[in-house]
C-alpha cells in the first residue's frame, strides 16, 4: 500500500511541470504574435505629392486598427522631385499652396492608391527608350510644356486630378499652344462640378 501511494506523488511533480512548461510556451508564443501584430498590423505607410513643388515625400506612423488611435506621430522622409528641369522650368515660381496629397497608403497587408496617383504615375511613365516620356516631350516641345505644366499644375491644386488624363491627350494631339491653351482651360472650367470618385 505504502509504495502505491508513493506512485501517484511522484507522477504529480511532473504533469505540474509539462503544464508550467506548456503555459510558459503559450506565453511566449502569445507574446510574439503580440509583438507581431504592434509591428506589422499597426503600421501605416505611404507617399505624398505636392502640387505646388512637383514633389514626393514618404510619410508612416502607428496606429490601432479598428478605433484608428495613433500610437505615433507622423514621420515624414525628404521630399524629392519627380521632374527634370525640362518639366520645372514651365511651372510658375510660387504658388500658395502648402498641401500635400496621398499617392499610396500601406496599412498591415492592404496597399492602395490614391488619385495624386493620377498624375505620378503620369509623370513616371515611360517611352520605350525607357527615359520619363512627358519630361522628354517637354524637352522636345518646349512651347506646349510652357502652356501644359501650369494648367496640370492647376487641376493638382483643385484636386481634379482626374483631368489629368485629358489634358495629357488633349497636350499631345494640339499642334499649338494656342489650341493647348485653350482647350486645357475648357477642360478645367467644365469639370468645375464634377467630384472626383
Amino acid at each position: 500500500m505504502a509504495s502505491q501511494s508513493k506512485t501517484p506523488s511522484k507522477a504529480l511533480p511532473g504533469k505540474f511541470r509539462l503544464t508550467g512548461f506548456a503555459l510558459t510556451l503559450f506565453v511566449l508564443v502569445g507574446l510574439l504574435a503580440l509583438f507581431l501584430f504592434f509591428i506589422i498590423g499597426t503600421s501605416i505607410q505611404g507617399e505624398e505629392f505636392s502640387a505646388a513643388t512637383f514633389q514626393v515625400r514618404s510619410f508612416q506612423y502607428r496606429r490601432i486598427p479598428g478605433v484608428m488611435l495613433r500610437i505615433t506621430q507622423t514621420v515624414y522622409g525628404t521630399p524629392k522631385s519627380i521632374v527634370s528641369a525640362s518639366i520645372l522650368k514651365h511651372l510658375p515660381g510660387t504658388v500658395p499652396n502648402g498641401r500635400w496629397d496621398v499617392v499610396t497608403v500601406s496599412e498591415a497587408a492592404n496597399s492602395n492608391e490614391r488619385r495624386a496617383s493620377i498624375l505620378v504615375r503620369s509623370l513616371e511613365a515611360r517611352s520605350p527608350n525607357q527615359t520619363r516620356f512627358w519630361e522628354e516631350w517637354s524637352h522636345h516641345h518646349p512651347s506646349l510644356a510652357k502652356e501644359l505644366w501650369p494648367i496640370v499644375q492647376d487641376a493638382a491644386i483643385q484636386e481634379k486630378y482626374f483631368c489629368i488624363p485629358e489634358l495629357l491627350q488633349v497636350a499631345r494631339k494640339a499642334s499649338s499652344p494656342d489650341e493647348l491653351a485653350t482647350k486645357g482651360r475648357q477642360i478645367l472650367d467644365n469639370s468645375a462640378g464634377v467630384t472626383a470618385q
